[in-house]
């Protein structure tokens, strides 16, 4: 008595039966959930990178910001007619706090009874705002020479 045969030999594939060439018919689970994983983890590596270089940009600007505020008030308070011993402080363009101390160094006068005809002023910026939870600031100095008052 013969038991009944689906057709295939023992040892051969299904494909085999079929021409001989090995084509699946589609993708198992496990390949399509390593595919959703790799694409995943790739896809999140650009989005890390592209906010963190977003970050770095804004950071920048504000930085540069800073800086052109600073040494604008700089040249502002180098005028002759507002060298003088000074402190003020405010807001600038709602980002910035700008502190500005004007004062004489009198430490570099020369040892005289005289009054001298000019007098070393040290004008001192600190320009200052929030990064995120991050409190941040630049700080700049200059000397300049002005009529005693």
């Amino acid at each position: 008595m013969r038991l009944a045969s689906s057709g295939v030999r023992r040892g051969q594939s299904r494909a085999s039966r079929h021409g001989g060439t090995n084509h699946p018919d589609g993708f198992t689970l496990i390949e399509v959930l390593v595919a959703f994983a790799i694409a995943a983890l790739v896809l999140g590596t650009l989005y890390q990178i592209s906010s963190t270089s977003t970050r770095a940009a804004l950071a920048a600007t504000r930085y540069s910001g800073a800086v052109l505020v600073a040494e604008s008030a700089i040249e502002v308070f180098s005028a002759p007619a507002l060298l003088t011993a000074t402190r003020m402080n405010g807001r600038v363009d709602n980002i910035y706090t700008r502190d500005v101390h004007v004062w004489v160094r009198s430490d570099l006068l020369p040892e005289s009874d005289q009054l001298p005809a000019i007098v070393p002023y040290e004008i001192d910026v600190t320009v200052s705002w929030q990064d995120g939870m991050r409190s941040r600031s630049v700080a700049l100095s200059s000397l300049r020479l002005g009529p005693p008052r």
